[in-house]
C-alpha cells in the first residue's frame, strides 16, 4: 500500500455553518429524551445533509453577488449604501427576491432576480407595491414565462440577437409559430398556451391578440408587450 495520503479538503464557510447548525439539530433532537431522540436526531442529521450545505452555498452566493453588485454602484457614485441601509422599502425587496432566490436552482430567475434587487438600489426605482408584484412574478413565472414576454417586447430584436434567421415574412406567421421558430424547445418542455395565458393574464401582453394570431406589421419591432410588461422587463434587466 503506498504511503502517500490524501490531504482532505480545508473547510468552506458554508460547510462549517452547516456543520454548526447540525450539532445544534442533534443537541436539540437529544435533549427531547426517550426512545424516539435517536430516530428524530437521525433525521435531522440526514435532512441537513441532503440539504442543509446548498442552501447555506445558494445564501452565500446570492449575498456575495448582491454585495459585489451595490459595491460597484456605490463606486460609480450611483448609490449611498448607508441611505440603503435606512431605506425600509429596499429592505423590503431585497428580503423578499433573497427567500425567491434561495428556493430555486434556475440561472435565468437568479439573473432576474439580482438585476431587480440592483435596479431597487437605484434612483428611479418602482414603488414598493409595483417591485412585490414584479417579484412575485418572478417567484410564480419559470424561465420560459420570462423568455416569451422578452420575445414579445421586440420580436426581430430577439431573432438579430440569436443569430436564429426570421422568417422571411414575419407578418403572415401567427404569433405560436413564431416563438417555436424563435424556441424550438419550447413546446417540448412547457405548454406554449399555458405560457402566454399566464402572461396575458398578468397583463404582460396586450390583450386583443391570441397565439393563433397573425402579426401586424406595426408590431414586428414593438412587439405585442403591455406598458405593464415593458416596466416588469426593465426591472429585471440589467442597466
Amino acid at each position: 500500500m503506498s504511503d502517500n495520503k490524501l490531504t482532505p479538503p480545508k473547510p468552506t464557510a458554508s460547510d462549517t455553518a452547516h456543520a454548526i447548525g447540525k450539532s445544534i439539530a442533534a443537541g436539540g433532537a437529544a435533549m427531547l429524551g426517550g426512545p424516539m431522540a435517536p430516530a428524530v436526531g437521525a433525521a435531522i442529521e440526514l435532512i441537513s445533509w441532503i440539504v442543509g450545505t446548498p442552501l447555506e452555498r445558494r445564501r452565500e452566493e446570492w449575498f456575495v453577488e448582491i454585495g459585489q453588485r451595490i459595491l460597484a454602484l456605490e463606486a460609480r457614485g450611483e448609490v449611498d449604501a448607508k441611505k440603503l441601509a435606512s431605506d425600509p422599502v429596499f429592505t423590503d425587496t431585497f428580503v423578499q427576491a433573497t427567500r425567491v432566490a434561495i428556493a430555486t436552482s434556475d440561472r435565468e430567475k437568479i439573473e432576474a432576480l439580482h438585476n431587480a434587487v440592483t435596479n431597487s438600489a437605484l434612483p428611479g426605482a418602482p414603488e414598493a407595491a409595483m417591485r412585490q408584484m414584479f417579484l412575485r412574478w418572478v417567484e410564480d413565472f419559470n424561465e420560459w414565462h420570462l423568455r416569451v414576454l422578452a420575445f414579445f417586447a421586440a420580436p426581430s430584436n430577439s431573432f438579430e440577437q440569436s443569430g436564429i434567421p426570421a422568417p422571411s415574412v414575419m407578418i403572415t406567421k401567427t404569433f405560436g409559430s413564431l416563438i417555436m421558430v424563435r424556441y424550438p424547445d419550447l413546446v417540448r418542455f412547457t405548454p406554449f398556451r399555458t405560457v402566454w395565458r399566464d402572461i396575458q393574464n398578468a397583463g404582460l401582453i396586450r390583450g386583443e391578440f391570441g397565439p393563433e394570431d397573425a402579426m401586424p406589421e406595426n408590431t414586428r419591432a414593438y412587439g405585442i408587450a403591455s406598458n405593464l410588461g415593458l416596466q416588469f422587463l426593465a426591472f429585471i434587466s440589467a442597466k
